[in-house]
């Protein structure tokens, strides 16, 4: 069985008290994402912000990450921190799902934020193409393509917990730079294999 190539992994580590907190971030984000809750969590916990592999500081990986490999260097972290528990929280993604699975002696707390673990059919269709697309030397063009596609919008509207107030989304630029943020990412984490990404973003966590 092949194993994940070991990378470094960038974080912070401020604050003290236990139990500590990992803050996980999304894809194509990093982990200036949770700056202010970092800021704020450290006055009652210790807290590690990580850059996920393949984003901000992190090493870039020639392999795909799928959600074990992520959990994997999330675990490696905390033991290398000496973070015998931690409440973790991943937004997006169902990271902390995953770990607290694999590692249930690890996991004093999962907090996940705008996860999709249950997508309906034409979003989990929309999802496959996505995948499909994103194998192809066109794979920026196609991410770009799908957060503005009605598939998208759709499977945004269904999500309530993923409903922003008006003024925030009426933001002059702001979806003009979340665009251009995912679109600067390194093709690594884009174009993963297709069962890797319906992994971070569709599938149960829980396995």
């Amino acid at each position: 069985m092949r194993r994940a190539q070991k990378v470094h992994i960038a974080y912070d580590d401020i604050g003290e008290r236990a139990p500590a907190v990992v803050l996980l971030h999304g894809l194509f984000e990093d982990r200036s994402y949770y700056a202010e809750v970092a800021a704020h969590l450290e006055r009652r916990h210790r807290v590690l912000n990580l850059d996920l592999r393949g984003h901000g500081e992190s090493e870039v990986p020639a392999e795909g990450y799928s959600l074990d490999t992520l959990s994997d260097d999330v675990v490696r972290v905390c033991e290398e921190t000496d973070s015998r528990q931690a409440v973790f929280c991943s937004h997006s993604m169902a990271l902390a799902l995953r770990i607290a699975s694999r590692r249930p002696d690890l996991a004093a707390g999962v907090v996940p934020l705008d996860g999709a673990l249950l997508l309906e059919p034409q979003a989990l269709q929309g999802m496959h193409q996505l995948v499909q697309a994103l194998d192809t030397p066109g794979w920026r063009e196609a991410l770009l393509g799908f957060f503005s596609s009605e598939i998208a919008r759709g499977w945004l509207d269904t999500m309530s917990c993923l409903a922003l107030p008006q003024e925030v989304m009426a933001r002059p630029g702001l979806a003009a730079r979340v665009m251009e943020f995912a679109g600067q990412s390194a093709p690594h984490p884009a174009a993963p294999t297709r069962a890797e990404l319906l992994d971070l973003v569709a599938a149960p966590a829980v396995s």
